[in-house]
């Protein structure tokens, strides 16, 4: 009865889960594809400090970066759901590392998604809230807050990925998966902030030779 109730449980929360993610892909999509229509509508101009390449990718990465946590989001509601039910989580260390995992991906998932409409759209990209200063403290954060949430997952299975490691460990691919997840969003967000430390260094360097000198 209770293996019963258990599966019935799990059923219910992958069906409810999986809707959820599916609407607020389907909501962030909405909004990028409104942005794109009025940036088609109205062309913004080049952004010298940006330049055209990143104007055309960083949209790019932010995309993945929201799909990815919503991705993330969903394993991790699912995961901390299953232990809270079935009582039957391995440790309080990977109880606690999904609480912040969650954290992180809804924190990811919200601002990325404001920040790609921010990018595309040809009015409020504009704003000081799309400068190349505030992008580059929302990926040092951001950046720090996955890497908190990765190395608690972690310190709970130092071997997550070693030989062995899933026997007797129940949803041991579901914790990998979330695992390999946030090292991929960690190597997209440190290569942002290598591109975002390459602009502002070619920026300053700019404005330095724009100086006359005496």
């Amino acid at each position: 009865m209770t293996a019963a109730r258990s599966a019935r449980f799990s059923k219910a929360v992958s069906g409810a889960t999986a809707c959820i993610i599916a609407i607020l892909a389907i909501l962030y999509l909405c909004a990028v594809y409104w942005s794109y229509r009025l940036l088609l509508r109205a062309p913004r101009p080049l952004n010298k400090a940006i330049g055209v390449k990143l104007q055309r990718y960083a949209p790019v990465a932010y995309g993945f970066l929201v799909f990815s946590s919503l991705a993330e989001l969903g394993v991790s509601s699912w995961l901390l759901s299953q232990y809270r039910f079935n009582h039957n989580a391995p440790n309080d260390t990977i109880v606690t590392g999904l609480g912040l995992v969650i954290f992180c991906s809804c924190w990811t998932a919200i601002t990325g998604a404001v920040f790609t409409v921010l990018f595309i759209h040809p009015v409020w990209s504009t704003t000081p809230w799309a400068s190349l200063g505030v992008q580059g403290l929302w990926v040092i954060s951001t950046w720090a807050v996955w890497v908190a949430g990765a190395a608690i997952t972690n310190s709970a299975f130092p071997a997550l990925f070693s030989r062995g490691i899933c026997y007797g460990l129940v949803y041991c691919k579901h914790i990998q998966t979330l695992f390999a997840l946030s090292v991929l969003e960690l190597l997209v967000l440190a290569s942002g902030m290598v591109v975002v430390m390459w602009l502002a260094w070619h920026s300053t360097r700019q404005i330095l030779l724009s100086v006359p000198a005496n």
